[in-house]
């Protein structure tokens, strides 16, 4: 079984938990009224501006042994740079 199938397999019910919040299935109908998109983002806002420091901290203090993630963290850095 290939890592794809495997992840898929193995968060089965994390995925349906997710699909099943009336917010989601709103959201996928269509039926999503505009003032609870908006409230949503204005909440997801207070989250995004923090992701960057926090990706930055997390790079900066990574040991020797986990070094070869410093790439990976330093690409999620330079996608989210400006996003707050």
């Amino acid at each position: 079984m290939g890592f794809y199938e495997r992840l898929v397999a193995e968060t089965e019910g994390e995925r349906q938990a997710f699909l099943s919040i009336p917010f989601i299935r709103e959201g996928m109908a269509g039926s999503l009224w505009l003032e609870s998109y908006t409230a949503f983002l204005t909440q997801a806002s207070h989250h995004v501006k923090h992701t960057t420091p926090v990706l930055m901290a997390c790079g900066g203090r990574l040991p020797e042994r986990l070094e070869w993630l410093g790439g990976a963290v330093g690409g999620g850095v330079a996608e989210e740079m400006g996003r707050q």
